[in-house]
């Protein structure tokens, strides 16, 4: 199943650009969204695009968020909804009500949602507190589809469509009435929440762009799940009073105040639901009358924030209040004082225990993967330790899915993110001893790069200058790795070769050289170059079916999320592979494998110096680009390195070829870094470097 296509929506939601992924995970709307709505027992109601045969006193919900361009007024654009439910036939019922002066329809056949008016639906009827995934059914006045989780990583929606859903879409005068049934089964029950949003698209006669309206805050809620609103199917007689409340911290913690409280119905705890807090922690939510508690949901002081630099806490998720709402009044909740606990640092000895590593510190290293694992609440950790050049470590920890619970086994496959780069990078110099590409030829001599043409000094660009990150492009020019397609212009930083500028753009531009040159695809040269010489046979570049049996699902805090397995290689972020498999790239590295050791002392020589304002982690050691390598000169000799971030999958390797000793760890999590560096540290370093 496909969903609807939509042009500009997609450019700005689905796009794989590191810094759009910043701000959506970043956001403190991410997660439920706040709104509440409630659904009373509702009988006799036709689907026909009529809502006579609907009460007046169920109460109505505007949707009126939006990020673009808000409604010049009440005539311009105005929508809200009703809801109910039916216990007989199981089904929720909708009634929106759009108030649009000016509709726009497509002829039948059109399915692009971002051409027309537009009226879809987002559904997550489990409601689940560990992340159940939404349905998203699409719908213009000519066209339906539907949308879900691939990889049956969510095996709720596997099987959703159109079947057990009705919808009438009428309209008179400047008014349109969406009225929807969907069969839930025995997921329609008084005293539970549902999660719901709708996304509407109203595009005027004229007008360039359409603009998108929402129940609650937050795009991609196909993607994060967890995103929409609440509504709470409440039974006939219920009745609503308001709860009041404040969170803070127990002691004088230097973070921010959690952005969500939790309310959960003592009663009936299938009816739970996420409530916002102001900076100061004050929270308020109508809940039907009845006893509560009160909890954190997000148990790390910044849980979505995916920032390197950043040290989150972890939050005690056993402390709770308990609230009692009454009827028509406003109560007040006890405050919810949390308290945190403090990183297992203790586990650091005082030397880094790769250095004289044996079997016998294997509980060593299982007891501190486990110990951070869990205190970030990290799903899932692929690990692998080689000394002496060859592998002596290898275990995997958690699971591929928290909604699934399944394990991480030695198939499971993590995406490498940019590690993909010093892999690509490899590749290059094959080509480079073959005498296939001269690394300092002007790479427009082989393939133009025509949305950089315009600037005379994208002439100077060369293989060197890419490897080497001083190409003086943007690190996504275009949006994604596939967003050069699109046309756009852009202008280089600065000159080519002047200083350092990290880019996936430009690695992206080289793998088309390598394409143009070779005549194959780039898979095939990525095969041929270093997964077979290497005997990486369970490493990929792009979608396959072994691929999308086996992978990972990324996660925010503990929530599931999943962006797709992209189509095409990208040459900068798209690999997918797990630590055992990817040992063999390291022992290659360490073996001198595959290359001359001339190329190999070119391609881990310094290139380009990384001035201290751009480097992630300071130990005041000198830190440099090779040829598609971090390096970092320490006491215990030069670390070669690369680590690897999609936002919901963290991943590091590095290795020290004097000592013939090296490490990799990928994490399906935004919080995987923080365990990244600390493993770093334990390996390596000891507790002489702070984390």
């Amino acid at each position: 199943m496909t969903l609807l296509k939509i042009n500009n929506l997609t450019k700005r939601i689905f796009s794989l650009s590191s810094f759009f992924l910043l701000i959506l995970v970043s956001s403190n709307t991410y997660a439920d969204n706040g709104k509440i709505a409630y659904a009373y027992p509702v009988e006799n109601i036709k689907i026909d695009g009529d809502l006579s045969d609907w009460s007046d006193d169920l109460m109505k919900f505007p949707i009126s968020v939006t990020s673009d361009s808000k409604p010049i007024n009440e005539k311009d654009f105005k929508a809200y909804f009703r809801a109910g439910y039916n216990l007989k036939n199981q089904s929720l019922y909708l009634a929106v009500e759009i108030f649009d002066d000016s509709q726009v329809v497509a002829e039948k056949g059109n399915d692009n949602l971002d051409s027309q008016d537009g009226f879809s639906l987002y559904i997550d009827r489990k409601h689940l507190r560990r992340g159940s995934g939404s349905v998203l059914y699409s719908a213009t006045l000519n066209s339906r589809d539907v949308s879900f989780a691939r990889n049956n990583w969510d095996p709720i929606n596997a099987n959703a469509n159109w079947d057990n859903v009705e919808l009438k879409i009428s309209r008179k005068g400047s008014k349109t009435v969406c009225e929807w049934r969907i069969f839930l089964g025995k997921d329609i029950y008084p005293n539970k929440t549902i999660g719901l949003d709708h996304f509407l698209v109203d595009r005027d006669k004229g007008e360039k762009d359409a603009t998108y309206f929402l129940w609650g805050e937050g795009f991609a809620k196909s993607i994060f799940t967890g995103r929409l609103g609440d509504v709470i199917l409440v039974e006939s007689n219920a009745t609503l009073g308001e709860v009041q409340g404040k969170v803070k911290w127990k002691e004088n913690i230097n973070e921010p105040i959690p952005a969500k409280v939790r309310l959960t119905s003592v009663e009936n705890p299938d009816l739970w639901v996420l409530a916002n807090t102001d900076k100061e922690g004050n929270y308020s939510a109508k809940l039907p009358v009845g006893n509560y508690f009160v909890d954190t949901p997000f148990t790390l002081s910044k849980p979505f924030v995916i920032d390197a630099r950043a040290k989150p806490l972890r939050i005690d998720g056993r402390i709770k209040v308990r609230a009692t709402v009454k009827e028509n009044q406003i109560s007040k909740a006890d405050d919810l004082e949390l308290d945190v606990f403090y990183p297992p640092e203790y586990l650091i000895r005082e030397k880094g225990i790769i250095h004289d590593y044996d079997s016998s510190k294997e509980v060593l290293v299982d007891s501190f993967i486990e110990a951070y694992r869990q205190y970030y609440q990290i799903p899932g950790v692929s690990v692998a330790l080689v000394k002496d050049g060859k592998l002596v470590y290898h275990k995997n920890f958690g699971v591929k899915n928290n909604l699934s619970q399944e394990k991480v086994t030695d198939s499971t496959l993590f995406e490498a993110a940019s590690i993909t780069k010093p892999v690509f990078a490899f590749a290059v110099m094959r080509l480079a001893e073959k005498g296939l590409i001269d690394l300092d030829k002007p790479l427009y001599k082989y393939l133009p790069f025509e949305n950089i043409a315009e600037d005379e000094r994208s002439k100077l660009l060369t293989a060197r200058i890419i490897l080497s990150h001083k190409s003086g492009l943007p690190n996504w020019a275009f949006g994604g790795p596939g967003g050069w397609r699109n046309g756009g212009k852009t202008k280089l930083n600065f000159k080519p070769g002047e200083r350092f500028g990290y880019s996936g753009e430009g690695y992206n531009y080289l793998g088309r050289v390598l394409e143009k040159i070779t005549g194959k695809k780039l898979n095939r040269i990525l095969k041929e170059e270093v997964t077979e010489p290497l005997g990486m046979k369970q490493t990929y570049f792009s979608d396959n079916e072994k691929l999308a049996k086996n992978a990972a699902i990324g996660h925010n805090h503990y929530l599931p999320m999943f962006w797709g397995i992209i189509d095409f290689p990208s040459p900068a972020s798209s690999m997918h592979t797990e630590a055992k498999d990817f040992s063999n790239f390291m022992v290659g590295l360490l073996n001198q494998k595959g290359l001359k050791k001339t190329t190999y002392a070119e391609m881990f020589k310094t290139h380009t110096a990384i001035p201290p304002d751009q480097r992630v982690y300071d130990n005041g050691w000198t830190q440099s680009m090779s040829l598609g390598f971090f390096i970092e000169e320490t006491p215990y000799g030069k670390l070669i390195q690369h680590g690897g971030n999609n936002g919901d999958f963290h991943c590091k390797f590095g290795i020290i070829p004097e000592k013939k000793i090296g490490y990799a760890i990928y994490t399906n999590s935004n919080a995987g870094d923080k365990l990244n560096r600390a493993f770093e540290i334990f390996l390596l370093y000891g507790n002489k470097v702070k984390n």
